[in-house]
């Protein structure tokens, strides 16, 4: 997946989700975010899904991902 055209393209990225009660631990592998990134912003599930949204160019936000931040711009996407 990490030499798909897509990928190395920043049109897509890899995201791990742990998520045992709280806080949502997110990981997320892509060309554009550097390594060592932390980001302190509040990540949770309708987060995640703004940001696929986003990526996926949808146009369109469901439920809760309307008013979450948008990841992408902190990790560089």
């Amino acid at each position: 997946m990490l030499t798909s055209p897509e990928y190395r393209a920043g049109a897509t990225a890899v995201v791990v989700v742990y998520d045992e009660y709280t806080p949502v631990h997110n990981a997320v592998v892509a060309p554009s975010v550097r390594p060592g990134t932390v980001v302190a912003a509040r990540a949770d599930h309708y987060a995640l899904l703004r940001a696929t949204e986003e990526m996926l160019g949808l146009g369109a936000f469901l439920g809760g991902a309307a008013a979450a931040p948008d990841l992408r711009p902190l990790l560089g996407m």
